[in-house]
């Protein structure tokens, strides 16, 4: 049984459309999208409205048990399993509430029931709505819920995200570099770098997106793509800064009046948990820490044209990621992608320490 932190049964009736699973997978809550050739680019905000309403006419409303806020919501394997099975004998749609793991938000316990052969996920839930972006959020918080979807996604694929990690690469071509090598030859001293950035941005041209640990045909895939995106545009100023006290890396190099440095670092974002805490017997377990950071690298084009480390990071470089980190749970409510990030790392964890049962 899928239940909330007051006992109350969660499976409550099944949508009248099957099409609900089918637009959280390939739409959900997407700021960035690929275009028709494939290429990733920002929605425009009528897409986004439209993609909201479309989520407004397939969801239910959230039954009203759900809709309180319960910091130990409580959602069980085993639960979502029979849900899951009885829907495909029945050949019925997922209801609502399974598909968005009763509004879970965060996971912080996992709790194991060896007499019940069960394994409960416990944190923060409430009920949920569709913001103006499409997004599927906390109706309170603004941030948004995990997914069925990612969860099914991190479970199969812990084997194989054992022994390479889970990762995503946004990287240019060699002959994009190499245009750029030409490009900065000419750059002179004291350019502006947000001349020099956006000169930069159309000699690399199209890059090459790598997924790997998951499928890079599900949400959970997009979610790390759409993340890293997001966060280089952030970085590079061609977008504005969703919370204060966040100025890009151009602003960063502006202010420190060197002129332009490098504008090649190498940010990524990866786990930033505290050690895990246990009852000693391997049936309770707490996730603790912010989920996220921001790290930095400078990189260089070396002579076969190709980017290469430097194994240093530059003062404004360093600063900004110390700073996306530092206001990452503020861009969690701000830009729910971010969110949807930490969500998916959380729900990792957890695969990985099922796997080690």
């Amino acid at each position: 049984m899928v239940v909330d932190g007051d006992g109350d049964d969660l499976l409550g009736p099944f949508l009248a459309d099957d099409v609900f699973v089918q637009v959280l997978v390939d739409l959900a809550g997407r700021g960035d999208v690929l275009d028709g050739d494939g290429a990733l680019a920002a929605a425009e905000v009528d897409d986004l409205r439209k993609l909201a309403e479309l989520r407004l006419r397939v969801m239910q409303a959230a039954p009203g048990d759900l809709q309180e806020p319960n910091e130990l919501r409580k959602v069980s394997l085993r639960g979502l399993e029979e849900a899951l099975s009885q829907a495909v004998s029945s050949k019925q749609p997922i209801a609502t509430e399974i598909a968005l793991l009763a509004g879970l938000q965060r996971i912080r316990y996992v709790f194991v029931y060896p007499e019940q052969n069960d394994i409960v996920l416990v944190g923060y839930g409430e009920g949920w709505k569709v913001d103006d972006r499409g997004n599927v959020v906390g109706n309170r918080t603004g941030r948004p819920v995990l997914l069925l979807d990612d969860l099914v996604v991190a479970l199969r694929s812990a084997e194989q995200a054992a022994q390479g990690g889970i990762y995503c690469s946004i990287d240019p071509t060699p002959e994009g570099i190499s245009r750029l090598e030409t490009y900065y030859k000419t750059v002179k001293a004291g350019s502006d770098p947000r001349v020099v950035a956006k000169a930069f941005e159309e000699a690399l041209g199209p890059q090459v997106i790598t997924v790997g640990g998951v499928p890079d045909t599900t949400h959970f895939a997009r979610v790390l793509v759409a993340a890293d995106y997001k966060m280089k545009r952030l970085g590079m100023n061609f977008d504005e800064p969703p919370v204060p006290g966040m100025p890009s890396y151009l602003e960063l190099i502006k202010r420190s009046s060197r002129g332009v440095q490098n504008l090649m670092p190498r940010w990524w974002l990866a786990t930033h948990y505290d050690p895990l805490l246990t009852d000693g017997e391997g049936l309770a377990w707490e996730l603790r820490g912010q989920g996220v950071k921001c790290l930095t690298e400078d990189e260089f084009v070396g002579p076969n044209g190709r980017r290469q480390r430097s194994g240093k990071a530059s003062p404004a470089a360093q600063k900004w990621a110390d700073t996306m980190t530092a206001k990452y749970d503020e861009l969690c409510q701000a830009e729910p992608i971010f969110g949807e990030l930490r969500n998916c790392m959380d729900l990792a964890v957890v695969a990985a320490l099922i796997l080690a049962f």
